[in-house]
């Protein structure tokens, strides 16, 4: 069974599988947007496995590049946090001066790490 199709991604709009039934063209497949009609190449079911194909090239996305930033900023904030957690081990010792004790003293840092974590599973960036 072929993946579920994503909505249209210039309107919104809801996406169907289509077969061309008449003319020289009769047998091509595609699929198209109900609401603006952009729609895939035509490929024809001898060839391959139209249905997994199609589904594929409309289902794909330029990267976004919100989402780009923020998959840096992600990486960037579980940086920071396991420093600061490796230093926040330390800041009890009366033998080592803390150069973040105020940033730390009273954070939960090892709490925040979870969350950043998922937010990057969820973006595909680690398992």
């Amino acid at each position: 069974m072929a993946e579920k199709l994503k909505s249209c991604p210039f309107c919104s709009g809801e996406a169907r599988r289509t077969e061309i039934t008449q003319g020289e063209k009769a047998g091509a497949r595609f699929i198209e947007c109900r609401s603006c009609h952009v729609c895939t190449e035509l490929m024809w079911p001898e060839k391959d496995d139209v249905d997994e194909l199609l589904t594929e090239s409309w289902n794909r996305r330029a990267p976004d590049p919100a989402i780009e930033k923020a998959r840096e900023a992600l990486h960037l904030a579980v940086a920071r946090m396991e420093r600061l957690l490796a230093e926040q081990t330390h800041c009890g010792d009366p033998n080592w001066e803390c150069p973040l004790h105020d940033a730390h003293k009273d954070y939960d840092i090892a709490g925040e790490l979870p969350q950043l974590h998922e937010a990057l599973v969820l973006l595909g960036e680690v398992e």
